[in-house]
């Protein structure tokens, strides 16, 4: 049997806490608490995608190309039409859901370094958890992932970053997308489709010289 004075105990705890206080920061990213933002094995999502806050260039005015902050997609499960890139923009991509579907987007943040950020789903109904709030966000290299169902009525809706004092230049950058929710109600009143269906988005921008943005 071995004897621990009241010293060597002491020693003891309190390496014990601090063992467990770095085992639970090193589980953590900037705060965010156990188990939010990774898959769950209980969900099964009908539509899942990959999502990448990346750097870029886009030809935006006549010249030289613009220096741009964009979101790159590649669609992994649901129909074909639940993803739609346009060629030559830096807005995007179009996200096209229906009202029940269950979705997963794995978000990786690519932007440079000190440039934290996160998705925020404008306007849908999803957890708190899951709705970008500034407390959950992840560094770049990071990935986070974003698990809900869509309970909107139909309607255009958008996504975009959602990080404490950095959201305007991230937006600004070109870090925006379209959500659009759809029913079968919404189908069935035949409102305009295809080339007669033009989503718009309207923003300004500042550029000097070399066509950069100001």
């Amino acid at each position: 049997m071995t004897t621990l004075n009241r010293r060597t105990l002491l020693k003891l705890g309190a390496l014990t806490l601090g063992a467990s206080a770095v085992s639970a920061c090193a589980n953590t990213q900037h705060g965010l608490p156990p188990g939010v933002g990774v898959a769950s094995e209980r969900f099964t999502p009908d539509i899942e995608l990959s999502l990448k806050a990346l750097p870029g260039t886009a030809q935006i005015l006549p010249g030289a190309t613009t220096n741009t902050w964009s979101y790159q997609a590649q669609l992994q499960r649901g129909e074909a039409s639940a993803l739609t890139i346009h060629p030559n923009r830096f807005l995007g991509p179009h996200l096209r859901v229906k009202r029940g579907q269950k979705v997963r987007v794995r978000f990786s943040n690519g932007l440079p370094a000190g440039q934290v950020t996160n998705v925020h789903w404008h306007g849908l109904l999803v957890p708190d958890s899951m709705d970008g709030h500034p407390r959950h966000v992840i560094d770049p290299g990071q990935t986070f992932v974003y698990e809900f169902e869509v309970k909107n009525r139909p309607g255009l809706y958008w996504f975009h970053p959602h990080p404490h004092v950095l959201t305007g230049q991230q937006v600004y950058r070109g870090l925006a997308g379209l959500l659009q929710v759809e029913d079968d109600a919404a189908t069935a009143a035949t409102l305009p489709t295809g080339e007669f269906d033009l989503p718009i988005v309207i923003q300004d921008r500042l550029f000097d010289a070399t066509n950069q943005l100001l």
